[in-house]
């Protein structure tokens, strides 16, 4: 799951893609945890959910499918890993 902009600044969605189809299941219309937890509530076998670190989608999942294994996003997971590394190399310019 992840969100995007139905119109930057303004309106944005969530997207909820089948991990082994890599095909879109369903877009809802805001990214709101009330939205995500009814959509999830609906269907009790979620077992895998990869998400991104957005608290919204965080407290969902642990309301409406508390059994699930959260996995983190590999497009966010290396981007905050990116950034970490860059801000400790900055950190530590002299010594390098």
């Amino acid at each position: 799951m992840d969100e995007f902009a139905f119109r930057r600044g303004v309106r944005y969605g969530t997207i909820l893609v089948d991990i082994e189809s890599r095909r879109p299941v369903v877009v809802l219309s805001d990214r709101t945890s009330d939205t995500l937890a009814g959509w999830l509530h609906d269907r009790p076998g979620v077992e895998v959910v990869c998400r991104n670190r957005a608290s919204a989608y965080a407290r969902a999942v642990k309301e409406a499918a508390p059994q699930a294994i959260e996995v983190a996003d590999r497009r966010h997971l290396l981007r905050s890993f990116s950034l970490a590394v860059e801000k400790n190399c900055h950190e530590h310019r002299p010594c390098l």
